[in-house]
């Protein structure tokens, strides 16, 4: 789900990244599939003061004297609420702390807040989409890491614009773009039609191939990453961008939202799976994955070795695009 902010600064946006340990994701290159709907409902969290951020909200959770249990009850009303509307992010704070529990918020310490909230004020909005009901399409997400000197793409009121050729991103998993660049720069996140986007990635061809429109890029580096050298692939998708969706962050921001969930078990299981069912030389990756993340659940999982697993999976990608023969 995303947190769609419209009165935010873009560097302010923050978005919930838990979509990425689907382990039913389709895999050619971790395109992380996942649904996206024609229809959602929305449901909202309201703060009057137009002042408020989400990164205020979330700072102040944090410094709260039982920090964990708030931050966590702010997350899950925003994720699986209906609406509440309040006066300020500290009325959301106390409201939390009064009752962990945020489905008992209308009739606990919020209610009063509730009903003398006028829906017709000036309000900040944070509108989440609720679980999808009936998906029509299955979308990619795609990552795209830039600074005022490399700016392929122009992020306006969640939408985007592709730039001319050639044209590197990063696609289903969040890895590259939190691996890649600097600091200093921005990471802007849109969705596609995963159905053109797979027509897209079927052309997709090793690094050094010579002539190829569309190469796999950064092999040694987590994630996937491609770069589009044709006008014509990067018209097609941007013909595939779904309205709406498109993020930008900070790359403090970016690294600060996703950082954890790389490293997440769950994940890394989802993903250790996915790899040894697409995997091409299955004799050489299947035990290289392994070997890795055996007794995983008695290791911690770093960000090492969650590096060292992508690697195995993209040279073993790059084998399969190169057409390298595999040894029987």
């Amino acid at each position: 789900m995303y947190l769609q902010l419209d009165k935010l600064k873009d560097s302010e946006r923050i978005t919930d990244a838990s979509s990425t340990i689907n382990a039913r994701r389709k895999l050619l290159g971790s395109s992380g599939a996942s649904s996206s709907a024609s229809s959602t409902v929305q449901r909202k969290i309201f703060i009057s003061n137009s002042g408020a951020t989400v990164q205020n909200l979330f700072s102040l959770a944090r410094s709260r004297p039982d920090a964990e249990v708030v931050t966590q009850t702010i997350q899950s009303a925003m994720d699986d609420s209906e609406e509440f509307i309040f006066q300020s992010e500290l009325d959301a704070i106390h409201a939390a702390e009064r009752s962990p529990n945020h489905k008992n918020w209308k009739n606990g310490p919020a209610k009063t807040l509730l009903e003398d909230a006028n829906p017709n004020r000036d309000k900040f909005e944070l509108r989440l989409p609720e679980k999808v009901k009936n998906p029509s399409d299955s979308t990619i997400k795609i990552y795209r890491v830039q600074d005022e000197d490399s700016k392929r793409v122009t992020y306006e009121h969640n939408n985007i614009t592709l730039g001319d050729a050639p044209l590197n991103i990063s696609f289903g998993e969040p890895d590259h773009a939190l691996e890649y660049g600097k600091i200093d720069q921005s990471v802007i996140t849109f969705d596609v039609k995963a159905e053109e986007f797979y027509a897209l990635q079927a052309l997709m061809k090793s690094q050094n191939t010579s002539g190829a429109k569309i190469t796999f890029n950064d092999v040694s580096k987590p994630g996937s990453k491609m770069e589009i050298k044709s006008a014509e692939y990067i018209a097609r998708l941007q013909n595939a961008v779904i309205r709406d969706s498109a993020r930008i962050y900070s790359k403090a921001v970016f690294s600060d939202m996703v950082k954890d969930k790389v490293v997440d078990q769950r994940r890394v299981l989802a993903l250790k799976e996915q790899f040894i069912s697409a995997a091409y030389d299955k004799k050489i990756l299947n035990p290289q994955l392994d070997k890795l993340l055996d007794n995983l659940e008695q290791q911690e999982i770093t960000t090492e070795v969650v590096k060292q697993m992508w690697e195995f999976r993209n040279k073993d990608l790059d084998k399969k695009l190169r057409g390298v023969a595999i040894k029987k």
